[in-house]
């Protein structure tokens, strides 16, 4: 699990990029609940933006069937400033 936390946080963007030998899960939970998720397997790329108004956001990564892997998550937040 990452758990990223700041405050006047008005979007989020998560990349992701990487080979999974296998099966995976990755989820983006706000308030408790998933928000976006991705299977993943072999050659993978993702990438979740958009607004965000809570000031944590929680990324969980569950193998199912993994034989090995490399994963590298970037994320970016900003803020509105008028």
């Amino acid at each position: 699990m990452l758990l990223i936390s700041k405050s006047d946080v008005t979007s989020l963007e998560i990349r992701g990029v990487g080979s999974i030998k296998g099966t995976a899960e990755i989820e983006l939970i706000l308030d408790g609940k998933t928000y976006r998720e991705e299977r993943l397997k072999g050659q993978v790329a993702f990438v979740w933006s958009g607004d965000w108004y809570s000031p944590t956001a929680e990324i969980h990564y569950r193998s199912v069937a993994v034989g090995g892997r490399e994963l590298k998550l970037h994320y970016h937040s900003g803020r509105y400033e008028p």
